[in-house]
């Protein structure tokens, strides 16, 4: 009898999972051959299936997948299946990146009904429902959709765009479908996805924030398109119902409102478009590159994310953020007010418009001169902004902007017009009625807009488009300027002997005045003012009938506490008795873990700045936080078990030990017998979480070794530290920045140091915020740290490393207790560390956005990547120099060496003789530029800015220097040519205006001779007659010699000027005389018409009565 000894079979298989065949030794029974007969039917059977199956991406009708099994998208883009998020216990069925970590969740089913076994199951009926039911087969979550007709084969399948569908199986491709998840998005936008509206169905699709990074419970925000029939789409970030940013119009490419990034920045790779007509409104994007992935995502703090994946390397890179500063928050100026970060306070008026209060005493900007509907009203441009809200506004998709002017100008409601669209050169038009709302004023890359103003307004602001009116306005500068620097010269000199004689307010020094009263004695004063001024009023000029409270009611604090609220200063930072913080025990979001912490007192919903055991939760509320007597903090649960200590101690006599939450939000163990007592024992800002308080240092002490730095939550309910930190660079001989750290990789890096604040904050004026807030650097032999505050009392400035690995800055407005974005970081691709490689540049305004420093271009290096490389090799020659770039993030200073009291040529010279040196430059921008940075190889993370950058000098080849020379003269011999031709041109008009001008005053001269009218006008002598009748101006015939040169004789008539109004009415002869005479011949010649000559038969002013 035969024996199968070397074979056994055995058939594994699995729901959506492949067959698999294993071949392996016989068991000791080993199988006879009738045995083996008998299994040939089944070995027959599942061959062909063995050989042909594959991992599905679908659920058939009946079929169902339970906890632990998924299906994969065709190319294993995306997975569905269940999921827990963090330490939570809750299972939810959603689809994630498939190949992203952590695990990036696109779409969840069940987000608001969550289930807490692995019993459950989805599957598909014959009805076309997509259900999802526990163990007890209670549906937990349906898809609600239901298919109707012959010859179907109802299937779910997940695409590889991320969309679940429920489709008929037997039609191939297609794309009818009977249900999807694109169309119920929760938090994240994917390729292909629709925002907006079905005016049909009614069905509005929207995203809308997670409760918290671990909790999928609808949040707080959404982020929604603005979709109604007759108005443009835009979107808004709403927290509820309120709107808190607001992003748009649609301008044909992207929408309008994202801060300094070109036009077709993302056009290579993202493509999006505006979809408007009678059945529905909504926007879509999609990405045009198999290799990448887009994404949006509304946060649990109302930031909307874009980012996208590179297959390649899977990880999330930035592309944009909104919001991430002041201007981002909806309307913050008000109405007709437009907000920029280049400037401190951001906010500021329209042209046109100025701030005055209105009838419930608030401040707003309103028209300087008010409307009167009359024909000379019309449209001042304003250029590069981000164009005002369109809920108001009309609009028509086929206008061109010269219709859109004449439609506008018609109608006396209509306040501003603009294109809707920016491509084709712009097409389309809207027309505003109303207050214009929510405008920004960008440094570059928006749009244009025109708003109307009252005639007189328009001719303040309009300029001469006449050179030889220029020149004339040129020369009459010049001329002001010497006389202006004239008078101020007798001026200081009068001042300085004592006879000033003005009654100008002087200036003194604040060492001068502390002399004079005695540094400020009472001894000395006259008296005081009083009263409490409103933060909304000293903070953004706003007077509100609230103003009185706030002042009656910080009377009041006084009364009860016992202490004056401008009396009650610490020196550490600038809080008075208004501001607070608390400290307990919380719970945070849906948790029911208990920490330790302090916590804003007034914010809601509560804001948390420090968590003592957040390694370490209580699971009740029988925790108990107390301090012993040898001077440590304890925490302790219900049997006593110490949960978390400050690990400190004290020692010596007469010592009483106490816990004390100061106003600046640090708890402090200090002796409390020592009034005013600055030298704890411990304190919490030495052992910082997630967020950064004012006055608390950032850095190192070479000492003690402690490093304080940020780390994130892990989630936004989970104070647990998370893979973020925000670290300082702090060690010996280097130059201090910041990095933005995922566990040990660098992500982005915020520095170096300026002087102000940190290079690196794209698109703000260096003292953009000085006004509020203050950071300083300390660096010596025993420690380097940073530290910022703010000097306004009625602020409070926080930093917070997000779960996300994001750094945001925000800041608290009263009255109205809510946090107001400052900036963020990072926000955009080239804010990702070493993105474009060493020598590359970085910047939004191009697509690509990586390019290579000029003298160096894209090489192929030996393992086959490409990177930015010298065009032309160093060789230490004598021809060596630097090239100057502007406006830059400086490299990363970690290969650099630092020096505080070098000049910038002190450095060249340094860098210069050294051959390693590749580049230098200041460090600090204050006081025309101090220190010396100098680096050693490849200079890494590097960016462009528009404004606001450092100057960096880098060693180019002699060559390369005269080559780029040559280049630049090239150019300025163009410019130069063409400049001279247009001064030709110009020039030549120039001369015929005046031959023109000549003969209209010689003819007018001879009409007057001949008309006898006695008029004593200077007669016009040509320069010849004059020279022969003065013999060539000879110093015989010389009379005298006045304001407008020397005076001879044989002139005929007499010499006359024009005499200033003071002098001629009282005898008051001033240095200002000659310039009122010029200016009356200016003006005579701008005009063509003489003063005394311009009569008018109904009143008797002269030319310059008009």
């Amino acid at each position: 009898m035969l024996k199968l000894e070397t074979l056994s079979i055995y058939v594994a298989h699995g729901l959506n999972h492949a067959y698999s065949l294993a071949i392996l030794p016989p068991p000791p029974d080993k199988f006879i051959i009738s045995q083996a007969i008998m299994l040939l039917p089944y070995i027959t059977f599942f061959f062909p299936i063995l050989t042909t199956s594959k991992s599905s991406d679908t659920i058939a009708v009946h079929q169902s997948i339970s906890d632990g099994e998924t299906i994969v998208s065709q190319n294993a883009k995306f997975e569905l299946g269940f999921f827990s998020l963090g330490n939570s216990n809750s299972r939810y069925l959603g689809i994630w990146f498939k190949n992203t970590s952590p695990q990036t969740v696109a779409w969840v089913a069940n987000r608001e009904t969550p289930h807490t076994d692995t019993s459950n199951t989805v599957k598909l009926d014959e009805q076309g429902y997509l259900t999802l039911v526990n163990s007890s087969d209670k549906v937990i979550w349906s898809s609600n959709s239901s298919a109707s007709g012959t010859n179907i084969n109802l299937v779910a399948q997940l695409l590889d765009t991320g969309n679940l569908v429920v489709k008929n199986g037997n039609k191939a491709n297609n794309e009818i479908f009977i249900w999807q998840s694109f169309d119920y998005p929760g938090d994240t936008y994917l390729n292909g996805m629709k925002l907006g509206k079905n005016f049909i169905t009614g069905r509005e699709t929207y995203l809308r924030s997670w409760r918290g990074s671990d909790n999928p419970s609808p949040g707080e925000y959404t982020s929604r398109v603005f979709a109604v029939k007759g108005k443009y789409p835009q979107v808004y970030i709403r927290r509820n119902s309120a709107k808190k940013t607001r992003i748009g119009p649609f301008n044909g490419i992207p929408f309008s409102g994202w801060a300094n990034h070109a036009p077709d920045a993302y056009g290579e790779e993202h493509l999006s478009y505006l979809i408007m007509n009678q059945n529905e409104t909504y926007i879509s994007c999609f990405t045009n590159r198999n290799s990448t992935t887009l994404r949006a995502i509304i946060t649990p703090d109302g930031k909307l994310e874009f980012s996208k994946l590179n297959i390649l390397n899977p990880e999330w890179i930035p592309i944009a953020t909104l919001s991430v500063d002041y201007c981002d928050n909806y309307g913050v100026c008000g109405p007709y007010g437009s907000c920029t970060t280049s400037t401190s306070p951001n906010c500021g008026c329209l042209k046109g418009f100025e701030r005055k209060k209105s009838d419930n005493g608030t401040s707003v900007c309103q028209r300087r001169v008010a409307l009167d509907c009359g024909p000379r009203e019309g449209f001042l441009k304003f250029s590069s902004m981000k164009l005002p809200d369109t809920e108001t506004a009309v609009f028509s998709s086929n206008m061109s902007l010269q219709d859109c002017e004449v439609a506008c100008k018609n109608n006396c409601s209509c306040i501003a017009y603009a294109n809707t669209n920016i491509t084709s050169g712009g097409v389309g038009c809207f027309l505003w009625y109303g207050g214009l709302i929510d405008v920004r004023v960008y440094p570059r890359n928006e749009q244009d807009m025109y708003v109307r103003l009252a005639a007189s307004e328009l001719s303040e602001t309009s300029s001469y488009g006449s050179l030889s009116i220029a020149s004339v306005y040129s020369l009459s500068v010049l001329v002001l300027a010497f006389y202006t620097r004239r008078k101020w010269k007798k001026r200081s000199d009068a001042a300085s002997s004592g006879q000033m004689g003005s009654a100008e307010v002087p200036l003194f020094s604040l060492s001068k005045i502390s002399k004079a009263t005695n540094d400020f004695s009472d001894e000395n004063k006259l008296g005081e003012g009083g009263g409490y001024i409103s933060p909304e009023y000293a903070v953004n000029v706003l007077y509100l009938v609230k103003s009185d409270i706030f002042s009656f009611g910080v009377l009041v604090l006084e009364i009860v506490s016992g202490k004056k609220n401008i009396g009650f200063v610490h020196e550490g930072h600038a809080d008075n008795l208004i501001g607070h913080f608390e400290l307990g025990f919380f719970s945070p979001g849906s948790s029911k873990s208990r920490y330790l912490g302090i916590w804003f007192k007034c914010m809601k919903p509560k804001t948390i700045a420090w968590v003592a055991n957040r390694e370490t939760p209580l699971i009740d509320t029988s925790g108990v936080v107390k301090l012993d007597s040898k001077g440590n903090l304890i925490l302790v649960n219900g049997s006593g078990k110490v949960i978390w200590s400050s690990n400190s101690s004290a020692s010596g006599t007469n010592i009483n030990l106490v816990a004390q939450l100061l106003d600046t939000g640090n708890l402090v163990v200090k002796n409390g017998n020592k009034a005013n007592n600055e030298t704890f024992i411990w304190q919490s800002f030495d052992y910082p979480g997630d967020t950064y308080l004012n006055g608390m240092k950032l850095g190192k002490n070479f000492i003690t070794r402690r490093e304080t730095y940020l780390r994130s939550w892990r989630s936004t309910e989970n104070p647990f530290p998370g893979e973020y930190t925000s670290r300082v660079s702090a060690a010996k001989g280097k130059y201090p920045q910041v990095y933005i750290r995922r566990s040990s990789d660098i992500k982005t890096r915020i520095g170096p140091y300026n002087g102000i604040s940190f290079s690196g904050w794209a698109n703000y004026a260096p003292d953009a915020n000085l006004t509020d807030n203050l950071s300083c650097m300390i660096m010596n032999q025993n420690e380097t740290y940073i530290t910022c505050f703010t000097n306004r009392n009625t602020n409070t400035l926080r930093a917070m490393v997000t779960p996300e690995g994001k750094l945001e800055f925000s800041e608290i407005n009263y009255p109205n207790p809510e946090w107001i974005s400052i900036a963020t970081v990072s926000v955009d691709y080239c804010e990702n560390y070493g993105v474009c490689g060493p020598y590359g540049s970085c910047t939004t305004d191009t697509s690509p956005n990586c390019g290579c420093l000029k003298g160096f271009e894209l090489k192929n290096v030996d393992n086959d990547t490409i990177v930015c490389q010298r065009r032309i090799a160093l060789d230490c020659g004598p021809g060596e120099g630097f090239l100057k770039f502007s406006s830059l993030k400086l490299p990363d200073t970690e290969n650099a060496i630092f020096s505080s009291n070098t000049s910038l040529l002190d450095c060249e010279l340094v860098c210069k003789n050294n051959c390693s040196c590749t580049a230098y430059a200041n460090p600090i921008i204050t006081s025309g530029g101090v220190g010396c940075l100098l680096w050693y190889g490849g200079l890494i993370d590097v960016r462009v800015y528009p404004q606001n950058g450092q100057d960096l000098y880098v060693r180019l080849a002699a060559s390369e220097l005269s080559d780029l020379h040559s280049s630049f003269h090239r150019k300025k011999r163009v410019v130069m040519e063409v400049t001279l031709s247009i001064a030709s041109v110009l020039s030549l008009s120039g001369l015929v205006s005046a031959f023109c001008t000549r003969r209209k005053w010689m003819k007018r001269s001879d009409a007057e001779s001949s008309n006898q009218m006695g008029n004593a006008e200077v007669p016009l002598l040509s320069l010849s007659k004059i020279s022969r009748a003065t013999n060539d101006f000879s110093v015989d015939n010389k009379l005298g010699e006045g304001g407008f040169g020397p005076v001879y004789k044989k002139k005929a008539k007499r010499l006359l000027g024009y005499i200033s109004p003071e002098y001629a009415m009282n005898g008051l002869y001033s240095i200002k005389s000659d310039i009122f005479s010029f200016g009356v011949l200016v003006l005579e010649i701008v005009s063509g018409k003489k003063n005394r000559g311009f009569v008018h038969e109904d009143h008797d002013d002269n030319l310059l009565g008009h």
